[in-house]
């Protein structure tokens, strides 16, 4: 079996085991209120737009399928998504309502942690930054720029959600 591919279906079968165990801890409510499905509803045709605009340029540069485009279809759904979760956490339709957030925050860290330690150990193996990217592993750097991103942005709710009741 191939060890490159087996180390991150094991680490992907770990963190969504672990988004399980955190969800099955949670206390409050377990379904959203109307407000937080609309606000959902919104994120997700924001983020489907979003793909959709950077899908664009992909298909012009690539349509010939002389040059592989696997990265910037990568990049695209990176921002759709990242658009989504962001949309969606700072609005408050991400998360149930007395829901404790702050474990969803240390995994959106750790996850942008490992991937970005991924990119600093090939860095220091040599390649640059611009070679890590464009190839076929460059995914790890752009998919920990994008957890950090909402890891950044749950804390940034929560301080203005403490304000906003002070």
């Amino acid at each position: 079996m191939n060890v490159n591919f087996l180390f991150p279906a094991l680490l992907l079968i770990a963190v969504i085991l672990l988004i399980k165990v955190i969800d099955a801890m949670g206390k409050g409510e377990k379904e959203y209120d109307e407000r937080q499905a609309l606000v959902r509803g919104k994120a997700a045709r924001y983020g489907y737009m979003t793909t959709l605009i950077l899908l664009m340029p992909v298909i012009v540069l690539f349509y010939n399928g002389q040059r592989e485009a696997g990265l910037f279809v990568s990049l695209a759904f990176f921002g759709g998504l990242g658009v989504y979760a962001v949309y969606n956490i700072w609005n408050g339709g991400f998360f149930r309502r007395n829901q404790n957030i702050t474990h969803y925050m240390v995994l959106c860290f750790v996850v942008a942690g490992i991937n970005l330690l991924t990119t600093f150990l090939r860095i220091r193996e040599g390649q640059s930054l611009w070679e890590i990217t464009t190839e076929r592993g460059g995914s790890n750097f752009f998919l920990g720029i994008l957890f950090a991103v909402i890891g950044v942005v749950i804390p940034l709710r929560i301080f203005a959600d403490r304000k906003e009741e002070e």
